[in-house]
């Protein structure tokens, strides 16, 4: 198994209200990874 880094995952809490971003390489876009780390942060 190759360890490459794809893009990563922004979360941030103010008060009451949460800040969620990411960003993916283009090389992996619309492939599901940003819905799955997406996913796995808010699990």
């Amino acid at each position: 198994m190759t360890q490459v880094l794809i893009g990563d995952i922004y979360l941030r809490q103010q008060c009451d209200v949460f800040w969620l971003g990411y960003t993916i390489s283009p090389a992996y876009a619309r492939q599901g990874y940003a819905i799955e780390a997406i996913t796995a942060t808010i699990d």
